[in-house]
């Protein structure tokens, strides 16, 4: 057998193994899965199932939550402006892969083309 088909054959077991390991642990997983599901599900049916008018009730602090998914929802939105203000920007100034460069690079290409176009 010639080094290469030993190293073949020795990476060829170890991925089988890997593999071997990563089947194992996903049947332990679903186990686990439905036996937890088994037990809360036994559990669960002692409790009475909520009824549709508690939902709509005004509870403490839905008011909070509210106003915190708006003030997300509106981070949300100005990140994504500035983003696409960046992309504009970098793309007037021909540089059209901004996200594979570091901001020295950044700053360093965009002062070069500023000083080629006067």
């Amino acid at each position: 057998m010639t080094e290469i088909q030993e190293g073949l054959l020795i990476a060829g077991m170890g991925m089988g193994f890997v593999f071997l390991l990563m089947i194992l642990l996903w049947g332990v997983l679903s186990l686990m899965n439905r036996l937890l599901h088994r037990v809360s599900g036994s559990a669960g049916s002692d409790t009475e199932p909520e009824t549709p008018e508690a939902a709509v009730l005004d509870l403490p602090g839905r008011q909070e939550a509210e106003t915190q998914r708006r003030v997300l929802a509106a981070a949300v939105a100005v990140e994504m402006a500035l983003e696409l203000e960046e992309r504009s920007l970098s793309k007037a100034r021909g540089l059209t892969d901004h996200k594979s460069l570091s901001p020295w690079q950044l700053t360093h290409r965009s002062r070069q083309w500023d000083e080629k176009t006067r």
